[in-house]
């Protein structure tokens, strides 16, 4: 990794802890059930399959160019 980025890796992780305690350990630790595991599990997999699908879409189609430096 460039040493340019180690400033970052801090934030990275603070946020990347955040996003876990808000999206798993919250909801399990308030309604502790193989439902709400099952759920955010399901809520997590969709959403990634929504960002992936419209990320594809609007950066892959027909006359897109390739800028090079």
């Amino acid at each position: 990794m460039s040493k340019m980025l180690g400033s970052y890796r801090f934030y990275e992780s603070f946020f990347s802890a955040l996003f876990f305690l808000r999206w798993f350990i919250y909801p399990v630790a308030t309604s502790p059930s193989f439902s709400t595991v099952f759920g955010v599990f399901i809520m997590l997999l969709v959403q990634g399959y929504y960002l992936a699908f419209f990320f594809i879409l609007s950066h892959n189609f027909k006359g897109v160019h390739i800028i090079h430096d």
